[in-house]
């Protein structure tokens, strides 16, 4: 009889480097417009000028506002065009509904 070698598979080993961060670690949040910058430049105005924290603020708003603006129109025209081909359905042109 041929006698059988003990092959074990060599599992690779798992090296955990611990540099400190809890598992939920927070700190990348609130590096926004508002939050801790203690590296980064404040955005600048189109006269070179820094911003302040309402020019920020109103830059984004207005940003966001001018992006949805057209989504916004298109998404009004689609209700408004089923509310009228539903009314047309429902007997909106009908005589008894003409009150003049």
């Amino acid at each position: 009889m041929s006698k059988k070698k003990n092959i074990k598979k060599k599992c690779e080993k798992i090296t955990w480097i611990d540099d400190g961060s809890t598992v939920v670690d927070m700190s990348p949040v609130g590096k926004g417009l508002g939050g801790n910058r203690p590296n980064k430049q404040k955005p600048l105005t189109k006269r070179g000028k820094p911003m302040n924290r309402f020019q920020e603020c109103s830059s984004t708003y207005f940003g966001a506002v001018k992006m949805m603006f057209v989504p916004m129109l298109i998404t009004l025209g689609i209700i408004c065009l089923v509310f009228l081909i539903l009314w047309i359905l429902m007997g909106g042109l009908s005589p008894a509904m003409m009150v003049l």
